[in-house]
């Protein structure tokens, strides 16, 4: 478990590492000099028509429900994320213990390696960025070749266990122990020719577009 360092609550106000403020500031800055310029203009040349502040309540009130569903739609997806994230680094790591039992030395980190390399694949994927050094770091001329990289990363763990249960390094508990990780990231494909995409759970928290009335931009963290 990683534990950061405790901020304070002037730190968090102003923190930026995360936070929608810098994509929401232009426009915020926009309206508020529109507003300041509207008011400046009332003020100076009194032409424009005044009407009661009811009808606007009314509308304040019913856009504040409907930004109560985006922030609660927006959570949801971010919170159903980061549990499959988590699920998958424990997962990883209770791989890579498992594989220090069952293989030897050599293929157990190779078969670490291919972890780490579908880990980092798969949040790249995700975030549909290009391969950055962490992941060029573990990551095979295969697998950056390859239509989908995560993909291939997991067709590499499947060729190493069964290279190895072949010649006779690797037993049948160890196989199936070792194997039912790597099939549980994968989904079977809908029909003859669909790609297949591994942990599909998290693909749809990420790409699933929600109702209008729901909708919001956030990703994976």
């Amino acid at each position: 478990m990683i534990v950061g360092k405790r901020k304070s609550a002037l730190a968090l106000l102003f923190s930026m590492h995360g936070s929608v403020v810098p994509r929401i500031a232009p426009g915020v800055l926009a309206v508020t000099l529109f507003s300041a310029a509207v008011v400046w203009l009332d003020n100076q040349f009194p032409i424009l028509h005044h009407t009661e502040a009811a009808a606007f309540a009314i509308f304040g009130i019913a856009l504040s429900l409907f930004l109560g569903f985006r922030n609660n739609a927006a959570y949801n997806r971010w919170w159903e994320g980061r549990k499959l994230w988590g699920r998958i680094l424990a997962e990883a790591r209770a791989l890579g213990r498992e594989a220090e039992v069952f293989l030897a030395p050599e293929a157990s980190q190779q078969l670490v390696r291919h972890m780490l390399a579908f880990v980092h694949l798969h949040r790249l994927t995700l975030r549909a960025l290009p391969a950055d050094d962490a992941a060029r770091a573990w990551m095979t001329p295969t697998q950056q070749g390859a239509p989908h990289p995560p993909c291939a990363a997991l067709d590499d763990i499947a060729h190493l266990l069964s290279t190895e249960q072949k010649a006779g390094r690797l037993d049948g508990f160890g196989a199936r122990a070792l194997t039912g990780w790597a099939a549980s990231r994968w989904r079977r494909p809908a029909a003859r020719g669909s790609p297949i995409h591994p942990c599909p759970s998290s693909i749809r928290c990420s790409s699933s577009a929600p109702r209008w009335s729901t909708a919001c931009s956030v990703r994976l963290a």
